[in-house]
């Protein structure tokens, strides 16, 4: 008669790539650190990938047609003598430097 622990691991094992404990062959978790074992479809990454990258682009490119558009305004505003709207041009302005800032941090981070 075989051991009672012989006759529980006879099913094959391997070592978890993340953790290197042994699990079952077919697992698809590693029911030590709850790392997944499968990979995703690489397309499913790569879209993934692309949606982030244009809506990065999206952000600073937004905040710059935004900011330059209440820039502009601002200014013609105060041209056209209503100095109570003069203060779109400040906002404008900042809003266009806050996009320039975001536009370089994008662009580093994506190195």
């Amino acid at each position: 008669m075989l051991p009672a622990k012989l006759i529980i691991n006879s099913s094959p094992m391997k070592k978890c790539p993340f953790c290197a404990e042994e699990i079952q062959d077919q697992a698809v978790f590693c029911k030590h650190c709850n790392s997944s074992l499968v990979n995703p479809a690489p397309s499913k990454i790569v879209k993934a990938e692309k949606r982030q990258e244009s809506t990065k682009d999206l952000s600073s490119k937004n905040l710059f047609i935004i900011g330059g558009g209440l820039w502009v305004l601002g200014i013609v505003m105060q041209i056209s003598g209503l100095t109570m709207l003069g203060w779109l041009s400040t906002v404008g302005f900042i809003v266009v430097i806050i996009a320039v800032v975001v536009y370089f941090k994008e662009k580093r981070n994506n190195r």
